[in-house]
């Protein structure tokens, strides 16, 4: 038992930050996001304890799960819109305050287009531009060829471009 211990260890120190953020992108606040993201991983250690040599892409089987609670709780809660100040980073003290204001709010900003795309798009971006996922994991996690993802993510690229030049 010690040795899977250690090995879903380094799973999570692996994968919880890409987790947290992908789910954090999608929901209302950082609590939501905390609190999902816990689930995703007892419910991976879980499954991980009862049968981990059948789970072959680790990866893939995380964000399943993620887009799954992600998915659960939109379904079991209504969405409301979060204002800017309830996600202001603390400045970092060697920027000036005004910079890092404003790059406050342009993430705000870039965060709140995201949001009125599909979820598909969403993934996709979040994958590929924050995760900095391949195309080819990126496919094994939707199961969808390599081609596939490639077009869908040019073209989410270009649907954030055009709600953020609108």
């Amino acid at each position: 038992m010690e040795e899977i211990r250690a090995e879903f260890s380094k799973i999570y120190d692996t994968y919880n930050g890409k987790i947290y953020r992908f789910i954090y992108l999608k929901v209302e606040s950082r609590e939501v996001a905390e609190d999902l993201a816990s689930e995703v991983f007892l419910s991976v250690w879980e499954a991980y304890k009862k049968s981990q040599k059948q789970i072959q892409n680790i990866q893939a089987y995380l964000y399943q799960i993620a887009r799954n609670a992600v998915s659960d709780h939109h379904g079991s809660k209504k969405i409301r819109t979060v204002s800017v100040e309830e996600h202001a980073d603390i400045p970092n003290r060697e920027d000036p305050v005004e910079e890092q204001a404003m790059i406050s709010l342009e993430i705000e900003r870039i965060r709140g287009v995201l949001k009125e795309l599909n979820n598909d798009y969403q993934d996709l971006i979040i994958w590929k531009y924050l995760d900095e996922l391949s195309y080819p994991e990126i496919a094994q996690i939707t199961g969808k060829t390599e081609d596939t993802v490639r077009v869908g993510v040019h073209r989410a690229m270009q649907a954030l471009k055009t709600k953020l030049t609108a």
